[in-house]
């Protein structure tokens, strides 16, 4: 049987406000359903100093992160740790986005979209995709 693959794009937005050991755990998460990460800001105001602590926590973690300031803007992130999940259209354009918002995991936040939002049956394919890939 094919495994059920979601329609929607997981995006994981944080900063290097929050504690490393957080951003590890959630990139090792991310990695598991084939979510990103979306990084705002840099470290100390530094490009280099950004680009160390990403590759630190990439080797660590086996995942990578990126930068869309936009999509911050896009789906009213203020807060991190927010978790999105978003449809995009065949511009590339977020049309639609569940969030959540707060210091949980990835299992939590999945969990949550399965019970509200318009999304909840890609929530369920990521969740039981994240649940069967435990590996730690």
């Amino acid at each position: 049987m094919a495994e059920s693959i979601a329609k929607v794009e997981l995006i994981v937005f944080i900063s290097f406000s929050m504690p490393r050991q957080s951003l590890v755990e959630l990139s090792k998460d991310a990695g598991k359903v084939d979510g990103v990460l979306n990084l705002r800001g840099w470290v100390d105001g530094s490009l280099p100093k950004t680009i160390v602590e990403v590759q630190k926590i990439m080797a660590e973690s086996g995942w990578g992160m990126l930068t869309i300031p936009e999509y911050f803007d896009d789906c009213g992130i203020s807060d991190v740790p927010t978790f999105v999940l978003a449809d995009f259209d065949v511009t590339g354009n977020i049309k639609s986005f569940d969030k959540v918002s707060g210091n949980v995991t990835l299992d939590y936040a999945l969990e949550e979209f399965t019970k509200r939002g318009e999304h909840h049956g890609d929530a369920r394919i990521l969740l039981d995709r994240l649940r069967s890939n435990v590996s730690d």
